[in-house]
């Protein structure tokens, strides 16, 4: 009735309800507005003649449709009203107590809100759940989860094909016995009640134990499980079978291990080739020279005239002492004779005069004897590490000005070669093909390698270059 809809208009407005009316008598009004746009609330008479409240809300029930839906009527019996209620009502209210609809409609909507809210989280969390439970059958990882006793409550696929156990073989069994070798049950014992602590484990290696007693090595992640309340439910292992890597690891350190080896070889026999040209340049080479240069002056003696051959034997004379000069510094350049005479120290002090020839060159050896910590194979590598720095000097850097540096400090020996020049992009260079940045660096750095010590390479354009070399030193010797 009209009247009634003026007083339901007048008790909304009067709780401050903001609100659009819609009134209708019939059925087929009733179905027109809700195919138009269905309401965000429905405030149905109990009794009307031609289109009651009870038939309003069977269509909405019929059509699937959640909305608060509240009766209004003038007499209900106490039975009808619950009866109303247990068929869907949202509410009623009497039209003698009007004054209590602004609350009613108030707290209906308030409550399909929550309801909606509601709805709505447990449908993301029925997603979420099978999200993950798609990606844990699906991952092409191992994952379990294990109850804060241990026991094994999830097994997804993959760990099912990598220990060969079926899932409904291993629920409820205890973990460590199931996938951890027995040497590692201590120790994961011992982890477990720390991650269920709220300490996670990350990146931990430790074998897989398989059904057939093998293990299989793998990286593991393990978390602890929390529930809705934050109460603990377990934790859960997400392992990486990195089998192959290892193996791939232990392979490639035996290829290092023979590729130093044989460079180590190939640096020994160069060495001795050296030694050997060294001493055919000196004792064949440089004795012929000597004995022709002493030939030719006494036949230069001997001949009196004419006065223009006995020039030219004289000139021939000062280039054979030229000669003679150069063939001296190559061999001792080869393999220098004063570092088995002498020692290491007078070996480098004569690397650097014969440097300081072309360049200003400073130098600091804060010891004055190497000899006694290094034995003769391991002096040799040292002067060819300075040798090949300065001859990198010579050939690339454009410098003016290099320094030396010998220094011992709590057990190592500090070699260090600096230089003013042009300088280098490092990482360009060492991250070039080999064949392209040369064997210089290379020479430097596995030379350093077989000392049983480490190269450092820093360098800017413009700014120079300074190698560094740090070695151990053999306690017993010092």
């Amino acid at each position: 009735m009209a009247s009634d809809a003026e007083l339901t208009e007048y008790e909304l407005r009067k709780a401050g309800i903001d609100f659009i009316l819609r009134r209708v008598e019939t059925r087929d009004d009733f179905l027109e507005e809700l195919d138009k746009q269905p309401p965000d609330l429905i405030l149905a008479d109990y009794s009307l003649p031609a289109f009651d409240g009870l038939s309003a809300l069977a269509l909405i029930q019929g059509r699937r449709l959640e909305v608060p839906f509240i009766l209004v009527s003038g007499a209900m019996g106490e039975e009808v009203a619950v009866d109303s209620l247990k068929q869907g009502a949202t509410d009623y209210v009497l039209k003698q107590n009007l004054a209590r609809l602004g609350a009613s409609v108030e707290r209906a909507l308030r409550e399909f809100e929550e309801r909606r809210q509601r709805r709505q989280a447990e449908e993301r969390l029925r997603e979420s759940e099978e999200r993950f439970r798609t990606l844990f059958e699906t991952a092409g990882s191992f994952i379990s989860v294990a109850s804060p006793e241990g026991l094994i409550l999830e097994f997804n696929r993959e760990a099912e094909r990598i220990t060969g156990w079926r899932r409904e073989e291993v629920l409820g069994r205890g973990f460590l016995g199931v996938a951890v070798p027995e040497a590692y049950q201590e120790e994961i014992k011992a982890d477990m009640q720390k991650v269920l602590a709220g300490q996670a484990t990350r990146a931990y290696e430790m074998p897989l134990k398989l059904r057939d007693g093998g293990e299989r090595a793998f990286l593991w992640n393990v978390n602890r499980l929390l529930g809705k309340g934050g109460e603990v439910l377990g934790v859960m292992a997400v392992g990486q079978d990195i089998t192959k890597r290892k193996e791939a690891e232990v392979n490639l350190r035996e290829s290092e291990q023979k590729l130093r080896l044989l460079a180590s070889q190939i640096l020994t026999a160069q060495e001795n080739e050296r030694k050997r040209i060294s001493r055919e340049l000196h004792d064949e080479l440089g004795q012929s020279l000597t004995i022709l240069k002493l030939n030719l002056r006494a036949t230069s003696r001997q001949l009196q005239e004419p006065l223009e051959v006995k020039e030219e034997l004289g000139n021939l004379s000062l280039y054979l002492d030229e000669v003679i000069d150069k063939v001296r510094r190559l061999s001792r350049a080869l393999s220098p004779a004063i570092l088995e005479d002498l020692g290491l120290v007078p070996a480098l002090q004569y690397l650097v005069n014969e440097f300081s020839k072309y360049y200003d060159i400073n130098h600091h050896f804060a010891l004055p004897n190497l000899d006694h910590l290094f034995d003769k194979e391991s002096q040799i590598i040292i002067f060819r590490i300075f040798q090949e720095a300065l001859t990198n000097i010579a050939k690339h850097a454009q410098a003016t000005e290099v320094r030396l540096v010998i220094m011992e400090s709590e057990g190592m020996a500090l070699f260090e070669v600096e230089d003013n020049g042009q300088g280098f992009a490092v990482s360009e260079i060492l991250g070039s093909p080999s064949m392209e940045r040369g064997l210089g660096l290379a020479a430097l750095d596995e030379r350093a390698k077989m000392l049983g010590g480490s190269l450092r390479i820093w360098s800017r354009q413009g700014l120079g270059t300074r190698i560094t070399c740090t070695v151990p030193v053999d306690q017993k010797r010092s």
